[in-house]
């Protein structure tokens, strides 16, 4: 239903009226509802109690105001009482005209006695001497009525010249001092700390690499624009701040509650917020982690392997990282390690001779061999017949390459002898010299603290995709062997 005005006879309606009339609601402080009731005086025909509508778009018009609703009390207007559709129109014209005149009287003469207290404040604006009194408390001058030199003798033309500097005054004091309160309020509510942004990265370059592991600023932009459409919407944070949030928890592994803390937000928001992006993400960047073909790995082979190896491939290792004692016994026996002490999980990593990452596996318990890791990660899937695979002593895996048609090498054990020969000596150096590299790049993965500190069980479930973005950040910086 639209607005529709109640009162007896009248017929203005939002659909129907005339310009400049407005409709007001009935109010709902029970003292001037019940006023406006009575003015209204709609009756019941059959058991003549009062009645007022109760539909949504009861109204009164302005037709029935004499100047238009005023909240004052004092004021006629403050209840409708013109045309109300009883009596004669006439009548009540010239009875809301009387009313007017009655308030308007009784507000000049609250204008009156105003103006004489603000004459009685100007006499003590003036020390005996004849100075400005300092002392006065300017606030207390409230006065919104001009002086008026009424006589036409200039008498107060003093007075309205220090009146009207002391207003002035007062008045930018009274500016001042709600500038200061606001100012405090911020500075109340404002948190200790600076709130940690995308834009806090745009400083320098080694910004952006201690805390995203990136290699520069441009790259975290292109890889925002890379992922934006993955990344949950959200009220408080941009995309480029869900995603500092996440690399920031794999490169400086801090608690939930910190990084919780730093951009300002809930745990519970930076808990789904990781939760949800961590997979996704990897999903994204996956395909920054492949295996080349045979001829461009060959073609972009340092000099090192030219010369020692020139067959290579690749070059494997495998890493552990560790993670919180489980407190389930069956998962915290597969996951201690006896190399490292302690429960772990474990990857195998491959690199192709120009340094960048070309397989990652899933992972595994802590207390899995190099050799099962190898035959179960589906790394064997990508050695083609001639190729060369250089790996460490735990690599027992020569039968299964030698199956493919290719060859593994790995250092010479002393275990038997008295000592190595010549041939395995050189050769033994050779691939230490070229390993060096798998090293210098499991070193950038470990810069990832998530993987270089003991990752909280709430994590584990992630490590897969974690690993598989660490490598591919990675991937993104330039290589490491030239």
């Amino acid at each position: 239903m639209g607005k529709v005005c109640i009162v007896l006879g009248c017929r203005n309606r939002d659909s129907h009226k005339e310009p400049g009339i407005k409709f007001h609601r009935i109010p709902k402080d029970e003292g001037r509802k019940e006023l406006w009731i009575r003015a209204i005086n709609r009756r019941d025909p059959v058991t003549g109690k009062v009645w007022i509508s109760g539909d949504e778009g009861a109204r009164v018009c302005s037709v029935h105001f004499i100047d238009g609703k005023c909240d004052d009390p004092k004021s006629p207007d403050y209840v409708p009482s013109v045309k109300m559709g009883y009596g004669s129109y006439g009548d009540n014209e010239v009875s809301a005209s009387k009313s007017v005149d009655r308030y308007k009287r009784a507000v000049k003469r609250t204008a009156d006695q105003k103006e004489r207290e603000c004459r009685l404040q100007l006499d003590f604006l003036m020390t005996p001497d004849g100075k400005e009194n300092d002392h006065l408390p300017l606030q207390d001058l409230d006065c919104n009525v001009e002086l008026e030199d009424k006589n036409g003798t200039g008498e107060f033309e003093n007075y309205r010249t220090l009146f009207e500097n002391a207003i002035s005054e007062n008045r930018i004091l009274i500016d001042r001092l709600q500038q200061l309160h606001f100012e405090n309020n911020v500075m109340k509510n404002k948190p200790p700390y600076i709130r940690a942004t995308s834009l806090s990265l745009e400083k320098t370059e080694e910004t952006t690499k201690f805390y995203t592991g990136l290699p520069s600023y441009s790259c975290f932009m292109w890889l925002v624009n890379f992922v934006t459409c993955i990344i949950p919407s959200s009220n408080i944070l941009s995309s480029a701040d869900i995603l500092l949030l996440v690399l920031m928890k794999l490169r400086l592994n801090s608690p939930h509650t910190d990084i919780s803390f730093r951009f300002g937000v809930s745990l519970s928001l930076v808990t789904n917020l990781i939760d949800s992006v961590i997979p996704q993400l990897a999903h994204k960047l996956k395909w920054l982690i492949h295996w080349p073909n045979k001829d461009d790995i060959l073609r972009s082979r340092p000099d090192c392997f030219k010369e020692a190896f020139p067959r290579c491939v690749s070059v494997i290792d495998c890493t552990e990282v560790y993670i919180e004692t489980p407190s389930n016994f069956a998962a915290r026996s597969c996951t201690y390690s006896n190399y490292k002490h302690h429960n772990t999980i474990k990857f195998l990593v491959s690199i192709v001779p120009c340094g960048s990452i070309s397989f990652v596996s899933r992972a595994f318990g802590g207390r899995t061999s190099d050799k099962i890791i190898s035959l179960k990660s589906g790394y064997l899937d990508f050695i083609n017949h001639g190729d060369v695979v250089l790996a460490d002593r735990g690599f027992l895996i020569r039968d299964e390459l030698a199956s493919r048609g290719a060859e593994l090498i790995i250092p010479s054990f002393v275990k038997g002898k008295d000592q190595l020969s010549a041939f395995e000596v050189e050769r033994s150096r050779n691939i230490a010299h070229v390993r060096i590299h798998v090293e210098r790049e499991m070193e950038r993965l470990k810069n990832f603290r998530i993987l270089s500190g003991k990752m909280s069980m709430n994590m584990v479930p992630h490590s897969d995709s974690i690993m598989t973005i660490c490598s591919a950040i990675i991937n993104m910086h330039p290589n490491i062997v030239q």
